[in-house]
């Protein structure tokens, strides 16, 4: 005897006592049947009600209470203290607290659909006592008449949400997965493990949401305490780097901001929920007007160096890492910042990064949190090189660093110094330290908040600034490293080195991994080498693996072929099969969600949510995937026909070639070819990183004679197969396939004009 089902806590026993024949008699229980069935189960909630509140009368309300005697101090700590208790204040008189009894009924069921159903009932019952044919016959009209409705309104209603969040994929896979799984997203967990400070056993705690707010946020904050423990102090100098100082403009002073350009900051903040009453839409409400008085309190935080003290109390939001668990160890913190706050750091950092930018001061390889920088510029930055090593027949090992929380392990201390060194001073220095210290932490977990505890370590994420800060933190990398080259993208970080003979290229890597771990200790930040992975790229068949080692502090580091680095699954032979598997296997999952939704799904539905869920699997770092061979952009291509089938309802026999003129959608390949194209107008039009267009080379470049070919670009010189397949040799050589009209173009828009005709009839 057999029970099947799709329940993760069903349970099943077998009652010997009480057979039948020769069966056992099988007892099964569901366990919080609740949280896996779409049951009818009404439970109670607490809500906020929005219904007096308005813009009107939200101003109506703090025009009454913002007198100016409540602002004659000029302390800066109570006149934001002031500001934000009374628009609170205002807010809660508007904004009320209620519980109400929700059911888990379907939302798409409406009183129209009620009235068809009580018609369609009462049709059965006549038909069932008189046992007329016409009886029946009107019955059946009724019964199928409810179907339709019911299938259009449910339709209907997807279709809506769909629409609604075609913008946000978070919600747009939350819809899908209710659609799926009704009930699945409302799974929550009052029961968490906490380690025990004396011993390795654990101690169960099933109790108040208070109780356990209080133990989550100790823990958050003693788990780094305990990173940050382990790391060995060290008196490791830092190499100065070879810059002149003298000639560097400093930074003493923040420039006061004017109204004008706080109401664009505001405007542009999301629409998100705060941690207090005072969300991102109550300040763009409430800006007319409170917006003289907190353009006063931001000034007077500039230029005095002092940040108001209730707004340095970040929330602490923990998010399972693993469904359904209970440890909470395997709970991610998600720091949360009041909207005012952010505000604030907005200010900072716009004019902090300017001065980092217009000076130079932040290394060309850091890719991370910069404009015109991304993850597949980085990628491509890196890709030439190992290319340009390649085509010298030189072997490559790269070592793929990573560090644990490193944005919460930052030393403080330390981090003023490092802003001292790149010449911030002054006010804006005094700002940096008082930003920095006293800082303190909440957490919440469900209706409760823990107590407030001070934090000493790392930079307050949730905003603006922090990884700005970070990025500056490690931004003297580069001196510690004496043979080896890096890339950056924030901390996920990559050391390589390129020699003739592999065995030196070793020892000169692991003595730079030995300067590095020094470095690290200097700036307390803790290498996992459990996780450090390193790879040896090179087009050499006899190279002496087995001699090949390298160590962190006498520690072997694992040797792979393949590394998951920005998204990107990177082979150490550059071929990009394994990113293919990657990408098909995650489109493929996707593919099958929407295989089970498909009679549940508009057309319509079904092509937006290609556009959204789909093709940016394809778009993401397209320059990339490009170097991939046809062959394996094949398998990608019949995936996109899948999809195209499902769209269009088409016969497998159905050409590719119609079935992509029916959709007006470019082929994979196209696709690809494009966004490629792209890219290199960008890097022509330096939009993107000079460190890709200083790869450029122009025929004008080499001669002066005016040719036709003169102001074309020139793809590097490659003479194996292997290195010709790059952005700056295989991408160049279709770029300058492009028509004089396109690839003169004044924006980007218009050249993606010209571009998409010519990959429809070039590319096949």
């Amino acid at each position: 005897d057999l029970v099947f089902s799709n329940l993760d806590t069903i349970n099943v026993s077998i009652d010997r006592d009480n057979k039948i024949s020769d069966h056992e008699t099988l007892s099964i229980k569901i366990n919080n049947c609740d949280k896996n069935c779409d049951m009818n189960v009404e439970c109670v909630v607490k809500v906020k009600c929005w219904k007096k509140y308005s813009r009107q009368n939200l101003q109506a309300l703090l025009i009454n209470n913002m007198n100016s005697e409540n602002f004659v101090t000029n302390d800066i700590n109570e006149k934001a203290n002031t500001l934000t208790e009374i628009i609170k204040k205002c807010v809660n008189k508007l904004v009320c607290v209620k519980f109400i009894k929700t059911k888990s009924h379907n939302k798409w069921y409406n009183i129209e659909l009620k009235i068809c159903k009580q018609k369609r009932d009462k049709a059965y019952k006549k038909a069932v006592n008189s046992n007329d044919f016409w009886d029946w016959e009107h019955y059946k009209v009724l019964r199928n008449e409810y179907a339709c409705t019911l299938r259009r309104k449910k339709s209907d209603f997807v279709q809506n949400q769909i629409n609604d969040n075609k913008c946000d994929s978070k919600k747009l896979w939350k819809t899908l997965k209710n659609l799926i799984k009704p009930g699945a997203n409302k799974t929550k967990n009052t029961k968490i493990k906490f380690d025990c400070d004396n011993d390795n056993e654990s101690d169960n705690i099933n109790c108040d949401n208070f109780t356990i707010a209080n133990k989550l946020n100790n823990y958050f904050i003693k788990s780094v305490k305990e990173i940050n423990e382990s790391i060995e102090n060290t008196n490791y100098e830092v190499p100065e780097q070879n810059c002149d100082t003298n000639n560097r403009p400093q930074l003493g002073e923040f420039r006061q901001i004017t109204i004008s350009e706080l109401s664009s900051i505001i405007s542009k903040l999301k629409n998100t929920s705060g941690v207090d009453e005072i969300s991102a839409q109550v300040l763009k409400d409430s800006f007319d007007v409170i917006g003289l008085k907190l353009l006063e309190i931001i000034n007077d935080s500039l230029s005095r160096g002092v940040v108001p003290s209730s707004w340095k109390i970040s929330t602490v939001i923990p998010i399972p890492k693993v469904p359904n668990t209970e440890k909470a160890s395997e709970h991610r913190p998600i720091n949360m910042l009041p909207a005012y706050e952010k505000v604030l750091e907005i200010i900072v950092k716009d004019q902090l990064v300017q001065y980092l930018e217009s000076n130079k001061i932040l290394v060309r390889e850091q890719s991370g949190f910069r404009a015109k920088h991304s993850c597949e510029t980085a990628l491509n930055l890196l890709l030439a090189k190992w290319k340009k090593q390649i085509e010298k027949k030189q072997t490559i090992i790269a070592v793929f660093l990573d560090l644990k929380r490193a944005f919460e392990t930052i030393s403080r201390p330390v981090l003023i110094k490092v802003l001292e060194k790149y010449e911030i001073h002054g006010s804006v220095l005094k700002w940096f330290k008082n930003y920095l210290e006293n800082r303190q932490q909440i957490t919440r977990f469900d209706d409760a908040a823990s107590i407030p505890q001070y934090n000493s370590l790392g930079v307050p994420q949730g905003g603006v600034l922090a990884p700005i800060l970070f990025i500056l933190y490690i931004n003297d990398i580069k001196t510690v490293l004496k043979f080896c080259d890096v890339n950056l993208f924030a901390d996920d970080t990559v050391i390589f080195i390129a020699l003739d003979n592999a065995i030196a290229a070793t020892n000169c890597i692991n003595e730079d991994l030995n300067n590095l771990t020094m470095w690290l200790k200097h700036k307390k930040l803790k290498l996992n080498t459990s996780k450090t992975k390193f790879m040896v790229i090179s087009n050499k068949h006899n190279l002496p693996l087995q001699e090949i080692k390298v160590k962190i502090n006498d520690d072997e580091i694992e040797k792979i072929s393949v590394m998951k680095y920005l998204g990107v699954m990177i082979d150490d032979k550059l071929k990009f099969t394994e990113h293919i598997d990657y990408t098909i296997k995650k489109i493929g999952k996707k593919y099958g969600i929407l295989c089970r939704l498909d009679e549940k799904l508009t057309t319509w539905s079904k092509i937006l949510l290609y556009k959204s869920l789909i093709a940016p699997h394809i778009d993401y770092c397209s320059s990339i995937l490009y170097l991939a061979s046809d062959t394996q952009l094949k398998r990608l291509q019949r995936l996109q026909n899948k999809f195209m089938r499902m769209i269009l309802k088409c016969r497998r026999d159905t050409r590719t070639k119609d079935m992509l003129e029916a959709m007006q959608w470019l082929s994979v390949k196209q696709r690809l070819m494009f966004n490629t194209l792209v890219l290199i107008y960008k890097i022509k039009t330096k939009i993107v990183p000079s460190y890709l267009s200083d790869n450029i080379v122009y025929g004008s470049d080499i001669h002066n004679y005016y040719t036709r070919f003169r102001n074309d670009m020139r793809p590097v010189s490659c003479t194996m197969l292997s290195t010709k397949n790059q952005l700056f040799c295989k991408g160049v050589i279709e770029f300058n396939k492009l028509p004089t009209a396109a690839k003169d173009a004044r924006s980007v828009n218009i050249f993606k004009r010209y571009c998409t005709t010519f990959v429809r009839e070039n590319c096949i």
